[in-house]
């Protein structure tokens, strides 16, 4: 059934869709921890190419100058333990000011844990001034319990952070500035205020405009993709089971099959199997990597692992080896037209199939106790 009319072609043909770049959280979550770290390495003076600066700017935030760089820097770290076990987010020491940074991204204040902060530092403080800092993105409307916090937002550290230029560095160090720069950028996004009014690009109101029709190549789509996987797996156990049936295959909802014998202890995605593991579990008009293994699980108990040690047959994780060499094959394959797909098919049968032949008999023997 034809969905799209001449005006809704037009329209797409000329449709531009942004394309916005990955930053370092598009990849690794911006974990507390993690942030907390980036920004150590940051406002290291003996290690960030800039001496003192960041920490300035950190400074000039708050409204103190403290002359730092007549200071002796003595330390920068992060998780330090407190005497209740709590742990402080970032310590900065020189000799006469210490700087306590509390680093808030997804997360409140959890129990009293400023006031916490605040009355240990107190105790050891000696002679030394102490700033301490509540750093928060725009969006976390959270507040310390212990008011000596001044509250800094991510915004205004990186508007901060952006004074620095690459010219601050010193001159063997200035590769360093690459990674204040992916902070600045990567960072850009605790800048935000997620309640901020909504923008609608052209796209998303073309996208809104032909809701209907998109909803419907989408299941168009699934359904198609569904049916690849079953072609496949049926093609694959086909050729397995080309002397005997023996073969059964089950599909995992993210992205991979696994063909076994019943007597392999492989029941709920258990024992002993071949697998075939995408990196997407949409693969239908895609490139995608794809491994192909032998597969040795939890469940499998040490008499097994013993019988198929014998047999040369060892796991680490639940990666099957033989003769110290992984039982595993990478490659990408094409799902992009029908010619793609079935030479796809057939480039992952043979592999199965030379597994089966070569490592067959050794699981049989080893989980038959023989």
């Amino acid at each position: 059934m034809e969905i799209f009319d001449n005006d809704f072609k037009t329209q797409f043909s000329f449709l531009k869709i942004d394309k916005s770049s990955l930053d370092f959280f598009d990849i690794i979550p911006p974990k507390e921890i993690l942030v907390s770290k980036w920004l150590e390495f940051i406002l290291d003076p003996n290690n960030n190419g800039i001496g003192n600066l960041s920490i300035k700017k950190i400074l000039e935030l708050i409204n103190k100058n403290y002359y730092i760089d007549e200071l002796n820097f003595i330390s920068i770290d992060t998780e330090v333990v407190t005497d209740t076990n709590k742990r402080m987010d970032i310590v900065i020491k020189y000799d006469g000011l210490w700087i306590i940074i509390e680093n808030k991204i997804d997360s409140y204040e959890n129990g009293e844990q400023t006031m916490d902060y605040y009355n240990y530092i107190e105790k050891i403080r000696g002679l030394n001034n102490v700033e301490y800092i509540y750093l928060k993105p725009n969006y976390n409307n959270s507040s310390p319990k212990n008011k000596e916090f001044k509250i800094i937002t991510y915004d205004e550290l990186i508007n901060k952070l952006k004074e620095i230029s690459e010219n601050d560095y010193n001159q063997k160090e200035k590769y360093k500035y690459k990674y204040l720069k992916e902070f600045i950028i990567s960072g850009g996004r605790f800048m935000k205020n997620k309640n901020e009014e909504l923008e609608f690009s052209d796209s998303l109101k073309f996208y809104i405009n032909n809701i209907d029709k998109f909803e419907m190549i989408n299941n168009e789509y699934i359904n198609k993709n569904k049916q690849l996987i079953i072609n496949l797996s049926q093609a694959v156990q086909t050729i397995l089971n080309a002397e005997e049936n023996k073969y059964s295959y089950s599909k995992g909802m993210y992205g991979f099959i696994q063909f076994f014998k019943s007597s392999w202890k492989n029941e709920n995605h258990t024992g002993a199997h071949f697998e075939i593991m995408f990196s997407n579990k949409n693969i239908l008009g895609k490139e995608i990597k794809t491994e192909i293994v032998l597969h040795l699980e939890q469940s499998l108990n040490d008499e097994d692992i013993t019988n198929f040690e014998k047999r040369g047959i060892t796991k680490k994780g639940s990666l099957a080896y033989y003769d110290g060499n992984p039982i595993k094959k990478s490659h990408f394959f094409d799902f992009s037209t029908n010619e793609k797909i079935q030479e796809s098919i057939d480039k992952i049968a043979n592999i199965l199939k030379k597994y089966s032949d070569n490592y067959e008999k050794l699981i049989d023997d080893s989980l038959n106790k023989s």
